[in-house]
């Protein structure tokens, strides 16, 4: 008898679960990749707001390095992208948002910080540069090519490594200036301003397929983040 009543108590409690599960509004999902800068210092308060306006929504969010985020919007495997917008676009819908600043830096235990400060191309070419992405080859002139004013380059995705690396005087690289203020105090960084490549300015701000059919979750968070940043 117990073992019974056990197992109508629990088969009642499901059947009020689902019967609570059907007269909810419909569930509704968006996935959202985003770069490292917008997921740390700009998504919280908008998913906190998108939460309180639409409760029943739901949010997937990824963070990813920006070019990959075009990619994977581009294929339709992320409905939304939020990072700095890149050179090839296509077939997207673009929301501009906010300008930010990624300068060149070095740290002050870098052994060619004096020369590097007075724009020394000598000792620049002696200097490893970390970057998130570069162009490939084809897609510069020659003369244009970055690289070719290094030792090296290095490719590094994530940016936390990328700021201890050249905290570590290891190499020199290009951060956004918002992550330097908040996470770069005490490691001794400096920007290298005397290059004339020194700071580039990259536009933040959403992005989507053109023919796209957004979902009210999709629509709802693009409605938010046109109201804090559009």
């Amino acid at each position: 008898m117990l073992a019974y009543t056990r197992d109508a108590l629990e088969g009642a409690s499901a059947l009020q679960r689902d019967l609570a599960d059907l007269s909810r509004p419909a569930l509704s999902r968006v996935s959202l990749g985003a770069s490292r800068v917008i997921t740390e210092f700009f998504l919280p308060d908008v998913l906190v707001a998108l939460r309180q306006r639409t409760p029943h929504h739901v949010v997937d969010v990824r963070t990813l390095p920006s070019r990959e985020l075009v990619t994977k919007v581009r294929r339709g495997e992320l409905a939304l992208g939020f990072g700095p917008f890149q050179s090839q676009m296509e077939g997207l819908s673009r929301r501009p948002y906010f300008q930010q600043a990624f300068h060149l830096y070095a740290a002050d235990r870098h052994p060619l910080l004096a020369a590097l400060k007075r724009g020394d191309d000598d000792a620049l070419k002696q200097c490893v540069l970390l970057t998130s992405h570069l162009d490939p080859l084809e897609h510069r002139p020659a003369r244009q090519r970055l690289r070719y004013r290094f030792a090296g380059v290095w490719e590094v995705t994530s940016l936390v490594l990328r700021l201890d690396l050249i905290a570590a005087g290891t190499a020199i690289g290009y951060l956004p200036e918002i992550y330097v203020r908040r996470r770069g105090r005490g490691k001794g960084l400096r920007q290298l301003n005397a290059f004339d490549f020194g700071a580039v300015e990259r536009t933040f701000g959403l992005y989507f397929q053109k023919r796209a059919e957004l979902s009210p979750a999709a629509t709802s968070l693009v409605t938010e983040l046109d109201h804090r940043f559009g």
